[in-house]
């Protein structure tokens, strides 16, 4: 769920000049998966998205690099709940306090071109986020990952597998 920091100041004036001592009011904007958050950032920016991986390899490489390093990285648990499709409503925000959020898109424009503005020479357009042979192993590791699950419901099917 993105919205504007401005959006959020404006609904906590709101919410002290109409919300209700005690109640709790969401201040969102539009819902949409991180896919889409990413392709709008990259159409925006001109920098790829982020390699996707798989969820279970995301979590145990979550893992590894928290052992093996020793930082305080995202746990396991961490990254699994945030490849969840998790949604929010402002339902309430606009009803009783008439908050409203500009659209997506006029938040990820401003943010990009602050980023550009100040991060220009850090940022290089068109070059990808991440090597080629890790965009590729990600998508053999997908795919790898698809043709197992298909080859044990087949097995299961046939009365071969674990059920």
């Amino acid at each position: 769920n993105v919205v504007d920091a401005r959006d959020v100041a404006v609904g906590h004036l709101l919410a002290d000049e109409a919300g209700t001592v005690g109640e709790q009011y969401i201040l969102g904007g539009r819902n949409f998966t991180f896919d889409r958050l990413f392709a709008d950032l990259g159409r925006l920016s001109g920098v790829d998205p982020p390699l996707k991986v798989p969820r279970p390899l995301a979590a145990v490489t979550a893992g590894l690099v928290r052992i093996g390093s020793g930082l305080n990285t995202l746990t396991p648990a961490e990254v699994l709940a945030a490849s969840q499709f998790w949604t929010y409503r402002s339902t309430k925000a606009k009803r009783e306090l008439g908050f409203s959020a500009r659209p997506h898109e006029e938040t990820l424009e401003a943010t990009v071109a602050w980023y550009l503005d100040r991060e220009h020479d850090r940022i290089v357009p068109g070059r990808r986020s991440q090597a080629l042979q890790y965009r590729v192993a990600g998508a053999a590791i997908s795919a790898a990952e698809h043709a197992t699950s298909a080859a044990g419901s087949v097995l299961r099917g046939l009365g071969l597998g674990r059920r």
